[in-house]
């Protein structure tokens, strides 16, 4: 019984000891770094810090205003690889000046509109190499001025619909690589990103070209997803042997003509001022 308590004991003040919060970040006394923590209540951190970087902790769940204390003056808070699973409503509450959320590399399933209320000044999202398969529209109006987004490694399929999009009107750049999109996801985010001034990284090359060949050509696979992916499919099997040189001017001919044809549209659609 004694050794138990004692092992209890022990294991308390080791984590008590190892949970480390050191100013100094980026060369700043009002920005931190913690790390060893168990529980955000360890993050003995003063009022008025800039940026708060936690990293190799173990925090399960981020609690519902768990950084208020900080909402006058936070402007960067970044959350990795701390296993974080649970983000309770108004987690982030009251932190009106928040311009830089990162939550790296954790368990997060789902971007819920219910934690990200009251971000409304977030420039950017960094939320790659999660467990995100959902994400709820409502945030969509909620970030009136973020400009970057990071959802790359993670396990989205629903395609991020345009309409939804468009609401992002200071989005310039997003991530998107190692999601298993759908082809026909991956055609219609290529082409709004594209024709938005979106920057966007993914990792799709050769299949680009493919997707558009048999939304093109083959019957059927405008309106059927079957059809769609067993078309790339067989194509991406039949393109292992490399590409002749005649093949690859043909194809950059063929995007030379959609580029022209959607610089035309993009003009049509500027002179009648929609």
């Amino acid at each position: 019984m004694r050794g138990s308590l004692g092992t209890v004991i022990l294991a308390t003040c080791l984590a008590a000891c190892t949970a480390i919060c050191r100013p100094g970040l980026n060369g700043r006394e009002d920005w931190y770094h913690c790390e060893g923590l168990s529980d955000l209540n360890q993050l003995q951190i003063p009022a008025g810090a800039a940026g708060i970087d936690i990293v190799n902790s173990n925090i399960s769940k981020i609690t519902t205003g768990a950084f208020s204390k900080y909402s006058d003056s936070l402007t960067q808070l970044n959350i990795t690889g701390c296993g974080v699973e649970e983000i309770e409503p108004d987690a982030f509450t009251g932190l009106n000046k928040l311009r830089l959320l990162g939550l790296v590399n954790n368990k997060i399933r789902k971007i819920d509109a219910s934690w990200i209320r009251g971000l409304s000044s977030l420039k950017a999202l960094i939320l790659w190499r999660n467990r995100i398969v959902d994400i709820d529209p409502a945030i969509y109006d909620l970030l009136p001025e973020l400009r970057v987004w990071d959802i790359a490694h993670n396990e989205l399929n629903a395609c991020l619909s345009p309409d939804m999009l468009r609401k992002l009107r200071n989005l310039r750049r997003i991530l998107i690589a190692n999601n298993p999109w759908s082809y026909r996801c991956r055609s219609s985010m290529t082409w709004y990103m594209g024709s938005n001034h979106i920057r966007f990284i993914r990792d799709w090359s050769i299949s680009d070209l493919l997707i558009e060949e048999c939304l093109a050509h083959e019957p059927g696979a405008e309106e059927n997803d079957v059809v769609l992916e067993k078309c790339v499919d067989r194509r991406i099997g039949s393109a292992d042997r490399p590409y002749s040189v005649g093949e690859l001017n043909e194809q950059i001919h063929e995007l030379a003509r959609k580029i022209s044809g959607l610089q035309a549209d993009v003009a049509a659609l500027k002179k009648s001022k929609i």
